[in-house]
């Protein structure tokens, strides 16, 4: 008898361990990449109301069930915090916001809208996905930072702009 519980248990074991994929901690190295070719060009010679548009065409070409959407969605964090960034330098200067304030004040439902309705999320929770993007970006950030540094596109090339001061 307890022969055969082993033996249940055993052949049992195998299908509960995979019965919940635990969630990746970050993007992949390919995601990383694919998003820094898509946007680079622009954070390299545009200015910011060009990465803001090009995100949004970003959401528009790409389905949400499709993994490359993880491009819009680096990009976007990335693209938000430094304009994030650049309307609060305006605003201690008394300036006005440079930027889409409607856009950037909305990241948190862009974010939100894709977990619960994108595929590629479906073993994530609210903290799982929040940790997942915090490490992508820094991930996306310290790439973006190592291409400007290392001069994959030198500064004769890369302008100064906003994303490269």
């Amino acid at each position: 008898m307890k022969k055969r519980l082993l033996i249940l248990f055993a052949l049992a074991f195998p299908l509960t361990s995979m019965a919940q994929e635990t969630p990746k901690t970050q993007m992949t190295v390919g995601t990383t990449l694919g998003s820094l070719e898509r946007f680079f060009p622009i954070f390299c010679h545009g200015n910011m109301q060009q990465a803001i548009d090009a995100i949004k065409s970003c959401y528009q070409e790409i389905p949400a069930t499709n993994p490359d959407i993880e491009y819009c969605l680096i990009a976007d964090i990335y693209v938000t915090h430094m304009a994030k960034h650049l309307n609060q330098t305006a605003i201690s200067s008394k300036e006005q916001p440079k930027y889409d304030v409607n856009f950037i004040n909305g990241l948190d439902q862009r974010l939100t809208t894709y977990l619960n309705t994108s595929p590629l999320y479906k073993d994530y929770n609210s903290e799982t996905y929040k940790t997942y993007m915090e490490n992508s970006y820094l991930v996306f950030k310290i790439s973006l930072i190592t291409r400007f540094a290392y001069k994959f596109y030198p500064k004769d090339i890369c302008p100064k702009s906003d994303f490269n001061p």
